[in-house]
């Protein structure tokens, strides 16, 4: 006897209720599917992720009538980054190019307006509280999802899956778990503080790791220290002394009494920072988004940009292997960059040193390139050409620095920067052997960069 398929609940079902999840369903509903958004934990927005948004990812947003500069609770305008130096010059304006914009607000509140967004609509249908408990073939079992206990399942055409680094639906697909611990992020509410250079994010390189500080509200700034694993035992988690003691002084002078009051405050919230490649999206009626793909250190601020795109581009792509070849072409290039620029700002052996002043000399140089860093950086660039060209520009500035000296010191410089050569190469494999490349970078130092 053949079996008769029950008629389908929804046409998407989306697990994960946050930014990515929330836009998903819009994204989707935009294009008239009866979406369905199953959130396991509601209050989960109350944590340390991500709060700022390149333009691209203003720009989905603002796709999907969500106008997040205006509309948001707190919400700051981001006109780029600022570097701060570690050998003490002055810092490094690195403005958004062509007048592009980016906003900077509370996780919480971002989440709140894009939720609540979603939730209104008349096509998508809101469960919080409902928690995903097996996926098969087009089927979800979902517990509590009318919010009296008890388990029930759905039927849909497609499910997306957006619910984070401990993705329920990226278990469901049976793929393996190549995450790996980095370091931790130590994220301290700042109050009554200005920032040296407003609607900027800060980059503050010279501690074990560097800070990212910017508004999240006309009274508050946030700092994020990067704390890695390979001093997270002396610095004790937790231990707001030891997190002042060593990184008091590299912060901005009109910084440091806020600092200090916050920690005795104890407003401090700690996360772990980690990668896992871009290099799975799904497969048959089951996608990805988000960080339930991949994702990499939040220094660069990367990761909810990319998620807002990958949002609107599952309802817009037919299948999961087409979602797959638009991002990854559009994420690939953004991934590297992030991953080297991290590794320029951190390594204290001889050749992450040499980078690092390199890249300082050709940022405060040339407009050109500080355009190129920014596009990139936003994911507003994605061609690989234009990765290969800005690893060159720091190259060809090491050789010219010690043409300078002589060559005397050239022999063991190319000795120590064998590994940062393969990053060129890494940005123009075939997407077909991408993953190799992915699988075989270790997590902590990506596509071979080599120890620090």
């Amino acid at each position: 006897m053949r079996m008769v398929r029950k008629a389908k609940d929804f046409d998407v079902a989306v697990v994960g209720a946050g930014p990515i999840g929330a836009a998903a369903a819009l994204a989707f509903a935009r294009r008239g599917a009866r979406v369905v958004v199953f959130e396991a934990n509601p209050n989960a927005s109350r944590r340390l992720a991500g709060e700022w948004l390149h333009p691209p990812g203003v720009q989905v947003l603002a796709r999907l009538g969500v106008d997040v500069a205006a509309e948001a609770a707190g919400a700051t305008p981001g006109r780029g980054f600022v570097v701060f130096p570690d050998d003490g010059s002055a810092p490094i304006v690195l403005p958004y190019p062509d007048g592009m914009q980016g906003v900077s607000l509370e996780h919480e509140s971002l989440v709140s307006l894009v939720r609540g967004r979603a939730a209104s609509h008349e096509l998508i249908d809101l469960r919080l509280g409902a928690r995903v408990r097996a996926i098969a073939d087009g089927s979800l079992t979902v517990e509590n999802a009318d919010g009296r206990g008890g388990t029930r399942t759905f039927e849909v055409d497609r499910v997306v899956g957006a619910d984070g680094r401990s993705s329920v639906v990226r278990r469901a697909l049976d793929i393996n778990d190549d995450a790996t611990a980095m370091a931790y992020t130590a994220g301290v509410d700042l109050r009554g503080v200005d920032l040296p250079f407003e609607g900027y994010g800060h980059v503050i390189v010279g501690g074990p790791g560097p800070v990212l500080m910017y508004r999240i509200d006309a009274e508050r700034v946030r700092a994020c220290f990067d704390v890695p694993l390979v001093v997270v035992g002396r610095l004790r988690r937790g231990d707001p002394e030891t997190l002042w003691e060593t990184y008091k002084t590299i912060l901005p002078a009109q910084v440091t009494r806020a600092f200090r009051e916050a920690l005795d405050a104890k407003r401090v919230q700690w996360a772990a920072a980690g990668f896992r490649p871009r290099a799975h999206y799904g497969r048959g009626k089951v996608a990805l988004a988000g960080d339930a793909v991949g994702y990499f250190h939040p220094m660069t601020a990367a990761g909810m940009s990319l998620g807002l795109a990958d949002a609107e581009c599952v309802a817009e792509s037919p299948d999961v292997a087409s979602y797959r070849r638009h991002r990854d072409a559009k994420s690939w290039v953004p991934e590297l960059l992030a991953c080297a620029l991290y590794l320029a700002l951190t390594r204290r052996d001889p050749s992450g040193v040499a980078v690092r002043q390199a890249v300082y000399r050709m940022w405060r140089a040339s407009e050109d390139e500080r355009s190129r860093t920014m596009r990139i950086l936003a994911c507003a660039e994605t061609r690989p050409e234009q990765f290969v060209g800005a690893f060159q520009a720091v190259l060809w500035d090491l050789v010219r620095e010690d043409l300078l000296r002589g060559w005397r010191t050239m022999p063991g410089m190319l000795m120590h920067l064998g590994g940062w050569m393969r990053w060129p190469a890494a940005s123009i494999v075939p997407r077909a052997v991408r993953r190799v490349y992915r699988a075989r970078s270790s997590p902590a130092f990506p596509l071979w960069g080599g120890p620090p």
